[in-house]
């Protein structure tokens, strides 16, 4: 017990205060009337988003803004590296990983784009972020790699080049970059799983606890849109998902694939520990793109329960980091999908539809 509250002491500490100065549910309301774009950004004066305004008012570029936005939520996770013991560190290190997959499943995007489709990329690569998050990645050299074996050289010295070198044959054959990101994923969440197996009992059980929540809201997510998109077997499809931390095991999986309807299939993955959510598929819309809305917004919530959890549960854990980090993604994403939708003109119901 002692060890655990030297372990976490400042830390829980430093993030409830944090956490304490998230955005408020009627600032989000007052982002949501904002009548333009532009007075939604001004009201980021005095936040901790004021940078946005800036770089808003400078470049009239809210992709750039968005880029700021990635920007400092890695370096969140850096600061928080600085005062967790080395363990912790570990799983934070791997968390990061999320980020540097994300950035070069774009970049892997756009070389396809470029060099096998001839494709213009110029005003599309500028988003992409040039800073090295825990490997010397580098982004324009991959760009301008005219060959797959100019790729993998490109990658030289990472642990990104063998796995995109197994997945070029079929990246050929089938003129796609899928099975690249899939199997960057993987390499993600292996990681991630090897560092949380480090950590001690309590900590272990917690971030046992969310991240298998994680894990089973991404291969719900990859159930049904993949079931929706592509023509897969289940045994085919079986491969894209994650095992390793996974609670929704192979015979629920193949019931809900054999369904139809989208939310039949959640329906019957939400059984169990998660049977609480079902309450919210009496509102599933018969248009495909609601019902993939609705799925989003009752995996999200799921997310949310456990950290509700964890905050109010024995402080002096590794919860605290994870909630925080959940917690500060969610914030993030909200103020995107914000802006953007005073971008395209929408309307105060879609967007907190859309929330």
């Amino acid at each position: 017990m002692a060890g655990s509250v030297s372990r976490y002491a400042f830390i829980n500490a430093k993030l409830r205060a944090r956490i304490s100065k998230m955005l408020e549910p009627e600032f989000i309301s007052t982002l949501i009337r904002s009548p333009s774009l532009n007075e939604a950004i001004q009201q980021l004066q005095g936040t901790p988003f004021a940078a946005l305004v800036d770089i808003y008012t400078k470049t009239g570029d809210l992709k750039l803004a968005e880029l700021e936005l990635l920007k400092k939520e890695i370096s969140l996770y850096r600061d928080i590296k600085n005062h967790v013991a080395d363990d912790v560190q570990q799983v934070v290190t791997a968390m990061l990983l999320r980020f540097e997959v994300e950035n070069l499943k774009n970049t892997l995007r756009l070389w396809f784009e470029s060099a096998l489709r001839q494709g213009p990329i110029i005003d599309t690569s500028v988003y992409l972020l040039r800073q090295n998050i825990l490997n010397d990645i580098k982004i324009d050299s991959i760009l301008s790699a005219k060959t797959p074996e100019d790729l993998i050289d490109s990658l030289k010295g990472t642990p990104y080049a063998p796995i995109i070198s197994l997945q070029i044959p079929w990246m050929l054959e089938n003129k796609s970059v899928f099975r690249m990101e899939i199997a960057l994923d993987h390499y993600f969440y292996d990681e991630l799983w090897n560092a949380i197996e480090k950590l001690p009992p309590r900590d272990l059980d917690i971030a046992h606890r969310i991240f298998s929540v994680e894990i089973d809201v991404q291969n719900i997510n990859r159930l049904i849109r993949f079931k929706n998109s592509y023509d897969f077997s289940f045994e085919e499809l079986s491969r894209y998902l994650i095992t390793k931390g996974s609670k929704i095991k192979g015979p629920l999986l193949s019931k809900a694939f054999s369904q139809k309807d989208a939310g039949e299939m959640l329906s019957i993955l939400l059984e169990g520990s998660l049977s609480g959510l079902k309450t919210m598929l009496g509102q599933m819309s018969d248009n495909q793109a609601g019902q993939l809305t609705l799925i989003e917004k009752v995996l999200s919530e799921y997310l949310m329960q456990q950290v509700r959890q964890i905050l109010a549960g024995y402080p002096f854990t590794i919860g605290i980091v994870m909630a925080y980090f959940i917690l500060k993604r969610n914030e993030i994403q909200t103020l995107i999908t914000i802006l953007n939708a005073k971008y395209y003109g929408l309307s105060e119901e879609r967007i907190r539809s859309r929330l």
